[in-house]
């Protein structure tokens, strides 16, 4: 059944029977989202995707479906490793996303109808009814999505940020907006998946890794996004803004192709927010050639002199599980081909047969955010991790705001052998990985294993101490006594 349902799995919403499609833009608010968590079907995805519920701005309503469940909530999918973490939203950051807009053809939704004849027996296809009969009143709930993006933009409000090259430039409250632009979709931006094949033995057949065929069309059009500014403080003059690199990733923080579009903003200063209009020039030729994508951060303020933000430094060292969610039967056991029997290898099988499946899946896959900004963990003691393993890790997070943090964990059912492994290669083709799983109980850090620490370092603001300083020597000349004595001291100097 399956395989019907992903051939394609994701249709454009306009001239549904083609394969290419104009880029559409929808922006609004992230309501909820998930990193890598397993469970998308593995013949179409090398990872699993990161999943953003998206609450639309009200110009963009026309853009969620009936079968969205919720009229104005839309979600952006995109697979983790062509998204990079830094890129991904918190809850409640705006987003715009510029991309593919497709129905979701893997998750129909199905109502069942009637057969034409025997009215009583329900249906969704007709190959349910009798021969000769067809399914009648059957409907399908597709959800539409942006799926995926080519370009984002995550707006990071409430934060802190140096304005100025200077090293001794003050972090002031700041805007964030990280920004990434690819044409690299994993297989839902790839034609040879996309592509509708005749018959469910030819989608068995075809081959689609490694990808090879981007269908995104980034340079068609432009990506514009708005930067809403703090509130301006008293005394401040005009906004400024820099371009910084995305913060430090295990993943991209550079466009494949090594040409970067050039950024173009305007000061919008009209109305209750002051904004910034930034554009991020995909149609403009760099170095003799369209450019291939983007990635940085741009913050964006007003200079502060008495700006006072605290700066807080948390670091993961490591991950201490307490329970592993081993399944005590796997997702997809290794069974032979014909007998379906147990077996671990070939050599266990019946003569002619062979030995299908996965078997027990000890890897997780894990990330972490602070105040909304992911990083992915890492490292080859994640591929098998059990009860009580302290699991080494550097990840760090410098805010200058208060914090939150979340942070989720999954086993990463078949994530060496299936994902990005076409139907025709896959051991298993009709088993799919498990759901997300959840994540393990937070735990206080042991003595030897401590999972995180925060450290909090208050920014002295070197203006007021100069201040007070001229204003206790006028004091002083004054009273004419010196600012030590106690008769200054009685005065308040």
């Amino acid at each position: 059944d399956m395989l019907v349902l992903i051939n394609p799995e994701w249709a454009p919403i306009v001239n549904g029977q083609t394969v290419d499609s104009d880029p559409v833009l929808v922006s609004g608010t992230v309501e909820s989202m998930h990193g890598q968590t397993s469970g998308d079907f593995p013949s179409t995805h090398l990872f699993s995707d990161v999943v953003m519920d998206v609450r639309v701005d009200p110009e963009h309503a026309n853009k969620v479906a009936t079968g969205n469940g919720e009229p104005d909530i839309i979600a952006f999918e995109w697979e983790v490793g062509a998204f990079p973490e830094w890129a991904w939203p918190g809850f409640g950051d705006r987003i715009y996303g510029l991309g593919r807009h497709i129905f979701d053809c893997g998750h129909p939704d199905a109502t069942a109808g009637h057969c034409s004849v025997t009215t009583a027996t329900a249906c969704v296809l007709d190959p349910d009814c009798p021969a000769g009969e067809t399914c009648e009143g059957e409907h399908f709930g597709y959800s539409s999505e942006i799926h995926p993006p080519h370009a984002t933009a995550v707006i990071r409000q409430g934060r802190g940020a140096a304005l100025s090259k200077k090293a001794s430039a003050k972090p002031v409250p700041a805007t964030i907006a990280d920004v990434w632009v690819s044409g690299f979709g994993g297989g839902a931006g790839d034609r040879c998946v996309l592509t509708h094949q005749q018959s469910e033995a030819g989608q068995l057949a075809i081959d689609c890794w490694p990808l090879a065929e981007p269908v995104a069309k980034i340079n068609a059009k432009d990506f514009t996004f708005t930067v809403p500014l703090p509130p301006k403080p008293a005394g401040a003059g005009k906004p400024r803004w820099r371009v910084l690199p995305p913060p430090p990733s295990n993943d991209a923080t550079a466009v494949n192709g090594g040409r970067t579009a050039r950024l173009k903003v305007k000061k919008r200063m009209q109305g209750s927010t002051p904004s910034l209009e930034v554009t991020v020039k995909m149609t403009k030729k760099v170095k003799g050639g369209l450019p291939t994508g983007f990635a940085g951060r741009l913050v964006a303020g007003w200079n502060d002199k008495h700006a006072s933000l605290t700066h807080v430094r948390v670091t993961v060292s490591a991950i201490l599980v307490e329970n592993d969610l081993m399944r005590a039967t796997p997702v997809v056991p290794r069974t032979c081909s014909t007998a379906d029997t147990p077996c671990a290898t070939d050599g266990d099988c019946p003569a002619g047969e062979s030995c299908f499946g996965e078997g027990p899946v000890e890897g997780w896959a894990a990330q972490s955010a602070a105040n909304g900004e992911w990083r992915r963990f890492n490292g080859a003691a994640l591929d098998r991790v059990g009860d009580g393993d302290v699991i080494a890790q550097s990840t760090t997070w410098d805010e200058r705001t208060s914090v939150s943090s979340r942070a989720s964990s999954a086993s990463a059912p078949a994530r060496r052998t299936l994902p990005g492994r076409s139907t025709s290669r896959t051991q298993a083709p009709t088993s799919v990985p498990a759901p997300a799983r959840r994540p393990t109980r937070p735990r206080a850090p042991a003595a030897k294993a401590v999972a995180a620490r925060s450290r909090p370092i208050r920014y002295a603001s070197s203006t007021r101490i100069v201040r007070a300083a001229r204003r206790a020597r006028r004091r002083a000349g004054r009273s004419g006594c010196g600012t030590r004595s106690r008769r200054c001291r009685r005065v308040g100097a």
